[in-house]
């Protein structure tokens, strides 16, 4: 019951969001009583938290699963970011920028797990791609790993990218193309624009 409840409070929560979807409208959805949710989760917030948590470990669990592939840097990229536009539904606003709104200390929770994630799996990436000769050897990664993460956390800022003035999948597709052109060296240049066709960045 509490995997269903985390099912149902996920899809309502990052469709509907997290301030307008209440107690009442996962139970109803549910068709289950209100009661039911308290069994499991002591109010809204303790359920938003265990949400938060349960999509972010089954992100990086598949993300895991890619990078176990033994794909090429760059195809490994790609390949993640189509999970991710697979697996969350494009809405009309920033789910993390509600949460920062609304659930501040949760919001900080997924950014500082979410920042030794990628900031870890970045590096990782790195310097695969520099040992397979497709990444400019001279790179700073301690740099690198930072510039992107801070630039990922730059584009779900509501502040900077309005989510009613910018498609978040189109200013990510444009970000990832400068990265890769920044860190990729004539032959990693030739894969990429091989790749780019594939997956259609």
């Amino acid at each position: 019951m509490k995997e269903r409840i985390l099912q149902t409070a996920s899809q309502m929560f990052l469709s509907q969001g997290f301030k307008t979807t209440t107690m009442d409208d996962i139970a109803r959805e549910m068709g289950v009583s209100k009661k039911t949710l308290y069994k499991f989760f002591q109010n809204k917030e303790d359920l938003v938290k265990e949400t938060t948590l349960y999509v972010f470990g089954y992100i990086y669990k598949n993300i895991d699963k890619i990078k176990q592939q033994n794909l090429n840097p760059i195809e490994e990229f790609f390949q993640i970011r189509k999970f991710i536009k697979e697996s969350v539904k494009t809405t009309s606003f920033s789910p993390y920028a509600q949460l920062k709104k609304y659930y501040p200390d949760i919001a900080q929770m997924l950014l500082n797990l979410k920042k030794q994630y990628v900031m870890q799996s970045i590096e990782e990436n790195l310097k695969r791609g520099i040992d397979e000769g497709i990444y400019k050897k001279n790179m700073d990664i301690n740099f690198m790993k930072r510039w992107y993460f801070g630039n990922v956390y730059l584009l779900i800022s509501e502040e900077n990218f309005p989510s009613d003035e910018f498609d978040r999948r189109e200013i990510s597709n444009t970000f990832i193309k400068i990265f890769l052109q920044t860190i990729t060296n004539k032959k990693g240049k030739a894969l990429l624009k091989k790749l780019k066709k594939t997956y259609g960045i």
